[in-house]
């Protein structure tokens, strides 16, 4: 049975948007800033990655999750009329600037509208991760949900998965935490097994070991 919601990648085009201008981001960029007012342009992301990052409460940041091509970012602010979170090109990186009055014509489609309901579920559910880890109360326990929460797990039938992890840093912005922390967490996870490393990058993770953890802790 198909999803009323799900919907293939990517979710929008270039084709949607005919004449619109295209910027270049270079990484570190940012593109938006939170709670500043819309300037009430969105944009395709049409090359590249962007992080969604959050300031939270103690003053740290948080990286949400990332923008990929055929995503939108900044059409809340056509709605809220204030940007909600910030964004940072992760890589060098190419928008497509979207104009009010062009995303308010393609609005009136009734498959755009579809595919904007998609895009707002799909973040609902990304963002209800985020927040399942950080209420866990030790960043071990942070680490294993976050990779129990790793996309690929959906294309993965058995029990094991190799795949590649975002480095410290990145990996401290996720967890809302400081980066040496980070890394004595996820030594600690290598040294009981729950982890193995198989190159630079790449790991080997068990699911039924780290949802075993987040059970017993």
């Amino acid at each position: 049975m198909t999803r009323p919601f799900s919907m293939p990648d990517p979710l929008f085009s270039t084709d949607e948007f005919p004449g619109s201008e295209r910027i270049r981001m270079r990484k570190g960029e940012f593109v938006l800033f939170e709670r500043e007012q819309g300037t009430g342009n969105c944009f395709l992301v049409v090359e590249g990655l962007l992080d969604v990052r959050l300031m939270m409460a103690g003053g740290n940041e948080t990286l949400l999750y990332r923008l990929k091509p055929g995503e939108l970012v900044g059409e809340l602010s056509l709605f809220l009329e204030q940007r909600t979170a910030s964004i940072v090109a992760a890589e060098d990186s190419y928008l497509q600037i979207i104009r009010p009055a062009a995303f308010w014509q393609c609005f009136e489609d009734e498959s755009f509208r579809l595919r904007m309901s998609s895009l707002f579920l799909s973040r609902y559910l990304r963002s209800h991760d985020v927040i399942c880890r950080l209420s866990q109360p030790s960043v071990a326990m942070r680490i294993c949900r976050y990779l129990l929460s790793l996309p690929e797990w959906k294309d993965c039938p058995g029990n094991l998965l190799t795949t590649n992890l975002p480095g410290r840093e990145d990996m401290a912005h996720l967890l809302s935490c400081q980066r040496e922390t980070v890394s004595r967490a996820f030594r600690k996870l290598l040294l009981i097994g729950l982890i193995e490393q198989s190159s630079r990058q790449e790991y080997t993770l068990d699911k039924q070991k780290l949802a075993l953890f987040l059970d017993d802790n």
